[in-house]
């Protein structure tokens, strides 16, 4: 075999076991857990519930998890990635200031949430931040985006960049 060959034999077997060592700390499923809110937080029910089902949603749509679990469904098995966090802040914003000028940041809704995302087998936590998104309204005339939008719809944009930060860092 000549040097050449013995190479490439060489380079072909290590991006082999790369690959075979981010398969393996690759999460093959999601386990989310109910937010807590912070004392003093007006973060109401049916924000948390288009918390968790954008989460479904967002972390389904990725395609990089095989199962997404709700909170208090039992942990799938394999390497899962269990998602906890905390709202920390919100401002509803207004919503006719969107109406008007959402376009242009008027009236915009904001929300915090300190995430954790932890290995459901060890409890190690993987990655921990603070996630602060906004929703900012469109131009449209039907749906929850209509005239400014609705201040939930701010827990949706916090899902999606919970779902991208796990992607993009794990």
């Amino acid at each position: 075999m000549t040097a050449f060959r013995r190479f490439a034999v060489g380079v072909l077997a290590l991006a082999g076991l790369a690959g075979f060592a981010s398969a393996q700390t690759a999460y093959q499923n999601v386990a989310l857990t109910t937010f807590r809110v912070a004392k003093g937080v007006d973060f109401p029910a049916d924000y948390q519930k288009a918390l968790i089902d954008s989460l479904v949603q967002q972390f389904t749509d990725s395609k990089k998890f095989t199962k997404v679990a709700r909170p208090g469904a039992a942990t799938p098995a394999g390497r899962t990635l269990k998602v906890t966090g905390v709202v920390t802040h919100i401002e509803k914003g207004n919503q006719p200031e969107r109406q008007v000028a959402g376009v242009f940041g008027a009236g915009k809704a904001t929300v915090t949430a300190h995430v954790k995302l932890i290995d459901a087998a060890s409890g190690r936590v993987k990655l921990e931040s603070d996630v602060t998104s906004s929703y900012e309204g469109s131009i449209a005339f039907t749906g929850d985006k209509a005239f400014g939008g609705k201040p939930i719809n701010v827990a949706r944009s916090l899902a999606k960049d919970i779902v991208k930060m796990a992607v993009d860092k794990l």
